[in-house]
């Protein structure tokens, strides 16, 4: 049987529901420590990555409990309210997207195929972004290489910066598998 968010009166309902529900897939041994692992420097890569950027939306949970039917923990940002983005913003959107894919490739040492889905979601918003500014063809391709290329030197540079960080998350992470904005660790960012 599948539920939904709605279906519960409340989100510390869900997340018990969530953590409930995780606690089974452990016992029945469905989620191995290494994916676990591999799941808590991916997510961890998204915060640390999205807690040092100026235009980065804020982030209200970062937890390794699966989600849906693919994705195997998620990142939670504060709504963003604005239709229209800076390059400076898109950017740093860009960063904290495949933060997550860095964290597992600087400090593991190779890429799951969870990151996947972040790539493929960043091309898709950059492609829109770039057409909005009215660019054609090999022109568009070319702007999207760029800008990805761009966005992976600058979020590798950051991702060495706070390794020690990571790790930090990476334990907290896989001891409570979520984390809170209200938890003190974001706001501190992690000293």
């Amino acid at each position: 049987m599948f539920f939904k968010y709605r279906e519960f009166d409340s989100l510390q309902r869900w997340e018990k529901f969530l953590k409930f529900a995780l606690s089974i897939l452990h016992h029945l041994g469905v989620r191995r420590k290494q994916e676990c692992w591999i799941v808590a420097y991916h997510e961890s890569g998204h915060a640390i990555v999205g807690w040092f950027l100026e235009h980065a939306k804020p982030l209200l949970k970062v937890a390794i409990v699966p989600c849906g039917t693919a994705a195997l923990g998620f990142a939670q940002y504060v709504p963003n309210e604005n239709l229209l983005m800076t390059k400076e913003q898109l950017f740093d959107m860009t960063c904290m997207t495949l933060g997550g894919q860095t964290s597992e490739q600087v400090l593991l040492g190779k890429i799951s195929i969870g990151a996947q889905n972040d790539l493929e979601k960043i091309t898709k918003m950059i492609y829109v972004q770039v057409v909005d500014y009215s660019k054609i063809g090999a022109i568009i391709d070319n702007e999207v290489r760029e800008w990805v290329a761009k966005a992976y030197e600058h979020k590798v540079k950051m991702m060495e910066e706070h390794k020690e960080q990571v790790a930090q998350i990476v334990g907290l992470l896989l001891e409570k598998e979520i984390l809170h904005q209200e938890d003190g660790v974001m706001r501190s960012r992690l000293s």
